[in-house]
């Protein structure tokens, strides 16, 4: 009887250690600690100090208004520099317009021949480019006639009007009406067609056929032409 006993409590035991020694199945996952991950936000404009006008962004300083321009604020329509204007110069971040003479353009930070033109350095001019520079372009026993840019200038009262025609050699014209005398001649000839003249020692530009009233007569010029640029026989 006591071995029978016994024999159960063996039998129980057993069932007690399979039980212990299980297996964990393979969905069995361990369990994860969970920790803060999430970065620490650092002031990028702690440090910085923005002159007036200026606010920090992001580390930077900004203009509240306008635009940065060498560390100040500036017009959002103000030039900072040379690339900012279409033609001509930043000058206290304002575009000045650099003026060219006739048949030149402005274009790489300078004045240039327009196109289909080229620089004539005997003539001091463009000049277009079918035409000759030198007589060494003409045939033998020819010569070439320079380029001469051309223009009227009127002088006008009244009852009287007088029109004399320039060359670009600055000779002096005489004009008399109604016994006021004026001595004119052309001193610049610029690439939007306006001529600049000295009249009586006062210098004045003209646009083309634009009245101007001048020591009490009205005065114009008439636009400019070009002649010359051809081979011719030699004369001489």
């Amino acid at each position: 009887m006591g071995s029978k006993y016994f024999l159960v409590l063996l039998l129980i035991l057993a069932a007690c250690e399979t039980a212990i020694q299980t297996v964990p199945t393979s969905e069995y996952q361990p369990p994860v600690l969970e920790t803060d991950d999430t970065p620490v936000q650092t002031d990028l404009c702690k440090e910085i100090n923005c002159t007036t006008g200026q606010t920090c962004k992001q580390g930077k300083c900004e203009c509240i208004q306008g635009k940065l321009c060498d560390n100040k604020c500036i017009p959002e329509n103000a030039c900072c520099k040379d690339s900012d204007c279409a033609s001509g110069k930043c000058e206290n971040n304002k575009c000045t317009k650099i003026e060219c003479s006739y048949g030149m353009e402005f274009k790489n930070d300078e004045c240039q021949c327009a196109e289909n033109m080229i620089y004539c350095e005997e003539q001091k001019k463009c000049i277009d480019k079918t035409k000759c520079c030198i007589h060494g372009q003409c045939g033998q026993f020819e010569k070439c006639v320079q380029t001469m840019w051309k223009t009227s200038l009127c002088l006008q009262t009244d009852d009287k009007k007088q029109c004399k025609i320039f060359g670009d050699q600055d000779r002096t014209e005489l004009y008399t009406l109604n016994n006021l005398t004026f001595k004119a001649k052309p001193t610049d000839w610029w690439n939007d067609k306006s001529v600049t003249f000295e009249i009586n020692n006062q210098t004045i530009r003209l646009k083309e056929n634009v009245q101007v009233n001048f020591s009490n007569v009205k005065i114009y010029q008439e636009g400019i032409t070009v002649s010359g640029g051809y081979c011719k026989e030699d004369e001489e």
